[in-house]
């Protein structure tokens, strides 16, 4: 059989084209898959594939891709304790600042230290070394604020802590520097608790 130019030339390029032939005759092109890239894409194996060679005592393991940007990544602290950086922040609540105040009024006046000193660099570096962020209070709310409210409460435990009591008293006056009368008391309990007051 005698083949023209032409025909020959189209047999010789279909010979040359990548084709897969089937067992039933058809001729396909093959089609290639497009690959993922590794920046994007990671290779697990499945659980199923696993079990699947355990069982078969296959040596191979088949892996899938998966996406490395659906991977939740949590951070270090929650995944540590269930809890964030505000965890980690020293907080004055309203009360806690008011009880603080209180006890640097009574500091003040048990030493009889000079009101100016919660105003002190050194002081108040002393205090925020202990507890950060708090601010104690003016020398002005020292002596107009918390003055009255101290005293009171002293004296109202005075008297719980006297009330019935075997003590022993003391009395002693003189006069001010505006020649006023003054009269201190001391009582002395049977512990050794000394109580003063001045009138």
């Amino acid at each position: 059989m005698l083949l023209s130019e032409q025909e020959q030339n189209e047999q010789m390029d279909t010979e040359d084209s990548p084709v897969v032939k089937n067992a039933n005759s058809s001729q396909q092109p093959m089609e290639l898959e497009p690959q993922p890239s590794c920046s994007s894409w990671s290779h697990v194996p499945t659980q199923s594939t696993a079990a699947s060679n355990a069982t078969t005592g296959s040596g191979s393991m088949s892996v899938h891709a998966t996406p490395v940007n659906k991977i939740k990544v949590e951070s270090t602290v929650t995944s540590a304790k269930g809890k964030g950086l505000s965890s980690f922040v020293v907080r004055t609540s309203t009360a806690e600042k008011c009880a603080f105040d209180e006890q640097v009024a009574k500091m003040i006046y048990a030493t009889n230290s000079p009101f100016r000193l919660v105003e002190h660099p050194e002081f108040q570096k002393l205090l925020s070394m202990m507890r950060p962020g708090y601010r104690p209070p003016s020398r002005k709310e020292i002596a107009d604020k918390f003055l009255p409210v101290v005293f009171q409460k002293e004296m109202d435990q005075c008297k719980e802590v006297l009330l019935d009591a075997t003590v022993s008293m003391a009395l002693d006056g003189w006069s001010n520097v505006h020649n006023e009368p003054i009269v201190c008391v001391t009582v002395t309990t049977e512990e050794g608790k000394i109580y003063l007051t001045a009138q």
